[in-house]
């Protein structure tokens, strides 16, 4: 994963190991990766420079300054009371780490970021570091989980110990500022004796410090960056641990900020991938699990197993009855796939080879292929549009020709850059009525996407709300999908083009069912009141029944996604790529190239020459088989010959073909080239160009 990035890494076996790091006296590992760049810096030194480096930019520091409350004043400033004084800005950056619940909590929201309590110790010198001529490179062994550096002429070691210890629950005391906690050394006493077999020098040397301070965790362990959901000029960036991120971030948000989108992709640390549910207990609940680094070991579609339920659709308990296994998309619990309930406990997903779901998966994408199948998609974001100037407003906003009443179409939507800000289905349900469906994962982010836009081009009546918890949908398709709908009374004669909305009963409730032919071809989204989503499950597998109805997951899904060449925003696409370049330029209305004037997150006016990501092209790869039963999943490094031409965007099983399938991201022209290869976990497999997704 490394090389896609431009990160120099390579796997080292344990003599050279050894030669690197003398002090390291262990037999039981094959190899280490080997950061030749990887380093660190002093804090204090580093923020000093920074800080001067910004008051020369004409930047005004205030230290030992209080925040006592912030509000908007009514021409949209901020007005930042403080103890020593007020401060009107026309933008506000919460960077207020583990405090930044309570900077946010001063706005109406709320940070799933939680103070907890990390340690590590300073050695005596130890004599055997004089005789090096140059600094040992960090050790991390992140099974234990440690870390161990030169701190001058001793070791510096820090143990994440299996539970964390949480601090500030109730709120960080008022008088708190630089101080240090007691050592409390006894807590990471397993992990510590496991450092010191690998390093017995250890065990000979004296600690002459120990240093326990406050840290900030996230609920999923990854920074909040961005503009705050439905806050007008008001950014988070918190939760960004170690020195390397926060540089890093601090660049693309000041992009972000200044020209309305930064340059690469955000949209895995976007402050805006949590919604309402993720509360204090469940910040808890999910960093609970341990430290950050206590589970070490990446799995190929790795699930969260704490935090859960925080949001469920009605069928969750029938389908958990049926043996789904879940998954968790922004909160809520999603089918990935259903286990043979007669086999036994499902896989456990703990290796990197082909696992056992594959099989189970690969099942469900055939039932869809050859019968029928139906899935619960009722996790997508889900937004109404109504009122006077609505069918303008949306025109303005959206890079797509809208579809006349009755129909549903996919529609692009573009930033200030001209770049993807998301990718939703428009169903038209009247002349000024509009009902939109995005990524699940993008739910916050699209309907800011909507408010900001109305809030900047002064869209009248229009109002935009959020329907997604009110509404289910049910994704039903295959070759007798039609047959099925025909026999619940929603088709009779006729053609039901691609596109088309038909509105009646079933079950308990209206519905509508829109033509949608996604992944296969005929498929169909039904949008109903997610308390009628019970007796229409039922009701459509009474009909089914006959016709090989299945239940499937979101694995055969993406399978199906992926076979059929289509991107997902936020995985193979996002802010960072053009229309032209993820495949999706036929969405583009007639003179809608250009960006439009409302995708914004702020009030500025983007720069000229604004940065922008390499150029390239997403195409559809078929990976041969080798023997080895592994599919790519993401990020896999792609080649011609040498050249490392692009990387996997996603990946999987192939339903239909003897190997596996994977979206990429070519460069420049590569799309034409013929012999590629895919390097997965450090093989190369032969792939080639099926056609451009």
């Amino acid at each position: 994963f490394a090389r896609p990035l431009g990160i120099e890494a390579d796997l080292i076996g344990p003599n050279e190991t050894r030669a690197l790091f003398p002090l390291l006296e262990f037999d039981g590992f094959k190899a280490a990766l080997h950061t030749r760049l990887d380093g660190y810096t002093d804090p204090a030194q580093t923020t000093n420079l920074f800080a001067k480096a910004a008051r020369a930019g004409g930047a005004e520091i205030y230290r030992h300054t209080r925040v006592g409350a912030i509000a908007r004043t009514p021409g949209g400033e901020w007005r930042i009371a403080t103890d020593k004084g007020a401060i009107t800005v026309d933008i506000v950056v919460n960077a207020a780490g583990f405090w930044g619940p309570e900077i946010s909590a001063m706005v109406g929201g709320y940070l799933p970021i939680l103070a907890m309590e990390h340690e590590y110790l300073v050695t005596e010198a130890a004599p055997e570091l004089a005789q090096f001529t140059r600094e040992l490179p960090v050790f991390r062994d992140m099974n234990v989980p440690t870390y161990v550096r030169q701190e001058r002429q001793g070791l510096l070691v820090a143990c994440y110990e299996s539970h964390p210890v949480f601090w500030g629950l109730d709120g960080i005391p008022r008088d708190f500022g630089q101080e240090l906690f007691a050592p409390d050394i006894e807590r990471a006493a397993p992990q510590l004796e496991m450092t010191s077999e690998m390093i017995p020098a250890l065990k000979r040397l004296g600690v002459k410090a120990v240093v326990n301070g406050p840290t900030g965790r996230t609920a999923d362990l990854k920074p909040c960056i961005g503009p705050a959901h439905n806050l007008p000029n008001y950014y988070a960036f918190c939760g960004a641990v170690g020195g390397f991120l926060q540089c890093g971030f601090g660049k693309y948000l000041a992009e972000w900020i200044l020209e309305g989108e930064s340059s690469i992709d955000l949209s895995p640390v976007d402050v805006r991938r949590f919604g309402d549910y993720a509360t204090r207990d469940y910040a808890v609940a999910k960093v609970s699990v341990g430290h950050a680094y206590s589970n070490p070991v990446y799995y190929p579609h790795g699930e969260p197993s704490r935090g859960r339920p925080a949001r469920a659709a009605p069928l969750y308990s029938t389908l958990k009855a049926k043996g789904a296994v879940f998954g968790v998309d922004n909160g809520w619990e999603v089918p990935n796939w259903f286990q043979d309930q007669a086999a036994g406990a499902p896989d456990d997903g703990t290796r990197f080879e082909r696992q056992d779901w594959v099989a189970r998966a690969a099942a469900e994408a055939r039932a869809a292929r050859e019968a029928a199948a139906i899935l619960d998609l009722s996790s997508r974001g889900k937004f109404e549009l109504d009122g006077e100037g609505a069918a303008g407003y949306l025109a303005d906003i959206c890079a797509s020709a809208l579809p006349e009443p009755g129909r549903a179409a996919r529609a692009l939507f573009l930033n200030t850059a001209g770049r993807i800000a998301s990718v939703m289905t428009i169903e038209r349900l009247g002349d000024e009525r509009f009902y939109l469906t995005g990524e699940a994962a993008s739910e916050q982010r699209d309907w800011d996407f909507l408010v900001r836009g109305k809030r900047a081009n002064g869209a009248g009546a229009a109002r935009v709300a959020n329907a997604t918890a009110r509404d289910g949908i049910l994704w039903l398709a295959g070759p007798k999908a039609l047959d099925i709908l025909a026999a619940v009374g929603l088709h009779a004669d006729g053609e039901w083009r691609t596109g088309e909305v038909r509105a009646g009963a079933l079950g308990y409730g209206q519905v509508r069912a829109r033509r949608v032919d996604d992944v296969i071809a005929p498929a169909f989204e039904i949008v109903h009141a997610i308390e009628t989503q019970l007796a229409l499950h039922a009701a459509l597998h009474a009909a089914g029944a006959a016709h090989g109805l299945a239940d499937i997951g979101r694995r055969a899904y993406d399978a199906l996604r992926i076979e059929a060449g289509i991107g997902r925003w936020g995985t193979d696409f996002a802010a960072d790529r053009t229309p032209e370049e993820a495949g999706l330029a036929s969405l583009l209305a007639s003179g809608k190239s250009a960006p439009p004037v409302t995708a914004k997150s702020g009030t500025f006016a983007p720069k000229s020459g604004a940065s922008s990501p390499k150029s390239g092209t997403l195409v559809r790869l078929a990976i041969a088989p080798n023997g080895a039963e592994i599919d790519p999943w993401g990020h896999e490094p792609v080649y011609a010959g040498e050249r490392q031409v692009g990387v996997v965007t996603s990946g999987s099983f192939a339903p239909t073909l003897s190997g596996s399938i994977a979206l990429a991201f070519l460069d420049g022209n590569e799309a034409g080239t013929g012999d590629l290869e895919v390097e997965i976990l450090g093989v190369r497999r032969k792939a080639r160009v099926v056609a451009r997704a």
